[in-house]
């Protein structure tokens, strides 16, 4: 019968190569045998982290912390699992014991790292500067400074710090990845491409990456190969696309077989490329589409109605495709598409909003100054309701909100201030069909890049969009135009995140018009 001592070695040979099952079993033997042990409770919560089971790992090191409180390795893993559950102030608390006894530069960047997951920007930028205090050229460190930097808007101290991480490490495709994101969002698009390439050199097949040039091909109007990079967004860690158990559709023939069209990312993309529908019909084989439900009124009397999928129906296709697949597939080289109008208005709610909106005298501008808050890129294209300030001062002209969610509180916080007429009644299943037909009562629509624009576009009512510096893929990067919407005006940033030119010239704009 082995003794402890050399069960103890024989369950960490077996821990340190990997065969985590094997060793499980003699770790809770010795458990048993010596529930005291701190170290082997730690051990045994290693093991666990190792195996990917977070909660069981929890418990085992907080058994470990709880019976030696002062050590520094112990608090320093209980950390990382509080990290990976989400529990970002435990993980604070657990990094901040470790570090008081022991500081280090990776145990400082994990703390940081915590802090920045608590809503702590200050803080955690303090505590990575510490941690590169103690160790200057540790490259992990830069590089989670540069993620925190990048995510407050302080772009060009991000560059900097993502410059340094891969000029410390030159094989870390993540640091150059984010730092071709931080050059596209300055519309540095020759570097953004530089970037993505050397982090698909350095990690062949790094689906992030492989997006991000897609993004920045399209955003350039390079449409064939932007449209293949961009496929790679399905395989990035946590994009959803639903569960399916057809196989996907790459372009090839129907040759009968049936079609799912699936709906992804935003309500707004819905509403882009649902033009695309009579396209796909002409692929050889019924076509099906499985939409948010709060566009499937719009889209019924739209005309799309026969397109739009029950449940049975989408189990029954024998393909499917997400619906941003759809354009490299069905597009003459990817290429923008036009064919008219293709989103339509519900007249008997055109005819019922009539009297409330001829009822405001003036020129009628519908104003819509904030998006999806769990858009990635909301803090960047959302403004605040005071923005708008210019446009509400040009004589004659009455902005009139419809603006949905939290946003709408800034209408009160302004009264007095800001004159915006709040109608207050665009929530419910038929929210996209009132603020449809609305549309037909106003003589132009003031919307940031959300799916108000392009629900504006697909109508053919006139819309202008003021678009931050580096705007998303399909507006590109220069020009007041799009085809993808002949009703549409861009207004652009000429400066990272400066919003009152673009307001000032939109006012200028709004003024030449109500004359």
């Amino acid at each position: 019968m082995a003794t402890f001592d050399e069960a103890l070695n024989e369950a960490r040979r077996r821990l340190q190569a990997g065969r985590l099952a094997e060793a499980e079993p003699i770790y809770q033997q010795l458990l048993a045998a010596a529930p005291q042990a701190a170290p082997l409770w730690h051990e045994a919560g290693l093991l666990q982290l190792q195996a990917g089971r977070s909660e069981a790992a929890l418990e085992r090191l907080e058994k470990a912390v709880a019976l030696d409180p002062e050590q520094p390795a112990f608090n320093s893993n209980l950390g990382v699992v509080y990290r990976q559950l989400g529990r970002a102030e435990d993980a604070v608390a657990a990094f901040s014991r470790a570090a008081q006894a022991q500081p280090s530069a990776p145990l400082l960047s994990n703390l940081g790292l915590a802090l920045k997951d608590s809503g702590r920007p200050d803080e955690a930028l303090a505590v990575f500067d510490r941690a590169l205090a103690l160790r200057g050229d540790y490259a992990t460190a830069h590089f989670n400074r540069g993620n925190l930097l990048m995510e407050i808007g302080r772009l060009d101290e991000a560059l900097a710090a993502y410059a340094r991480a891969v000029e410390l490490d030159p094989s870390d495709a993540g640091a150059w990845c984010k730092k071709g994101v931080v050059h596209f969002d300055l519309a540095q698009l020759d570097e953004a491409l530089a970037c993505f390439d050397r982090a698909i050199a350095a990690q062949p097949g790094y689906a992030e990456a492989l997006r991000n040039r897609g993004m920045a091909r399209l955003a350039e109007q390079d449409y064939v190969r932007g449209w293949a990079d961009w496929e790679a967004r399905l395989d990035c860690e946590g994009f959803i696309t639903g569960d399916y158990r057809q196989p996907r559709w790459r372009g090839e023939p129907l040759a009968g077989r049936s079609l799912l069209v699936h709906a992804e990312q935003g309500l707004g993309d819905t509403l882009h490329f649902a033009r695309l529908l009579p396209l796909a019909d002409r692929l050889g084989g019924p076509v099906k589409f499985e939409v948010q439900q709060a566009l499937e009124p719009l889209l019924r009397q739209s005309g799309l109605g026969r397109w739009l999928a029950t449940p049975a129906e989408a189990a029954a296709c024998n393909l499917r495709c997400p619906l941003l697949s759809l354009p490299g597939y069905v597009l003459e080289g990817g290429r923008p598409y036009w064919g008219g109008p293709y989103l339509a208005t519900d007249p008997a709610r055109v005819e019922r909003w009539r009297p409330k909106l001829e009822a405001i005298e003036g020129v009628r501008v519908g104003i819509v100054w904030a998006g999806n808050p769990d858009h990635p890129h909301d803090r960047f294209r959302s403004v605040h309701l005071r923005q708008f300030a210019p446009l509400a001062e040009v004589p004659s002209v009455r902005l009139i909100s419809l603006q949905k969610g939290a946003p709408c509180g800034q209408i009160a916080e302004l009264a007095g201030q800001m004159d915006v007429v709040d109608l207050g009644e665009l929530d419910g299943d038929g929210a996209f069909l009132d603020t449809a037909a609305l549309m037909q009562h106003l003589q132009l629509v003031v919307a940031v890049d959300t799916a108000v624009a392009h629900l504006a576009g697909g109508l053919g009512v006139p819309v202008w969009v003021p678009l931050q510096l580096s705007p998303d893929w399909r507006w590109t990067l220069r020009g007041s135009e799009t085809p993808w919407y002949p009703s549409m005006r861009l207004f652009r940033q000429s400066r990272f995140d400066d919003w009152p030119p673009v307001l000032d010239a939109m006012a200028d704009a709004l003024r030449a018009m109500s004359r």
